[in-house]
């Protein structure tokens, strides 16, 4: 099996994104790594929504996008509802 040239280097840019150390882009400048999420009070969770009721969170989501005149998604919307809000 013929292995990749580029493993070690490959093996070697992971490691350092994930401790945050500066990973040099193509102009040999550095550039911090992310470091991923946020730490917060938050849990994931996967729901399988009935088509219409996403096309309704969809279509609420696009017209609040257009108020406020930044994106808006479906998901946000439905964590207000959730919650209580608007």
């Amino acid at each position: 099996m013929k292995s990749d040239r580029n493993v070690k280097e490959s093996a070697a840019r992971r490691a350092d994104a994930q401790s945050g150390v500066p990973i040099p882009d193509a102009t040999g400048k550095g550039v911090q790594a992310r470091k991923g999420r946020p730490a917060s009070d938050t849990k994931g969770i996967t729901l399988r929504v009935p088509k219409a009721l996403l096309r309704r969170y969809t279509l609420a989501a696009a017209d609040r996008t257009r108020e406020l005149g930044r994106v808006v998604s479906a998901q946000e919307v439905m964590l207000e509802r959730l919650d209580g809000g608007p």
